[in-house]
């Protein structure tokens, strides 16, 4: 563990979002990864929630190219 913990992360790692997750399993094994290899994960009930936060980390992002039939279904 402490080897694993003393590798950096490389500074343009992004975040990885997760959209209404409910399995009480997944969701501590998310928080697990998180603290063992200092991943940036967020968890949201909705997609708009998601992208006002991604909006906050870098005003840059555009969804002008996302695949809305993919986005539809969340």
């Amino acid at each position: 563990m402490n080897v694993v913990r003393q590798v950096e992360t490389h500074p343009r790692s992004g975040w990885s979002i997760t959209l209404r997750e409910k399995s009480v399993l997944i969701k501590m094994g998310i928080m697990f990864g998180k603290s063992v290899f200092k991943l940036r994960n967020r968890t949201f009930n909705t997609l708009q929630e998601a992208k006002e936060f991604l909006k906050q980390m870098d005003a840059t992002l555009s969804w002008d190219r996302a695949n809305h039939a993919l986005l539809a279904h969340l």
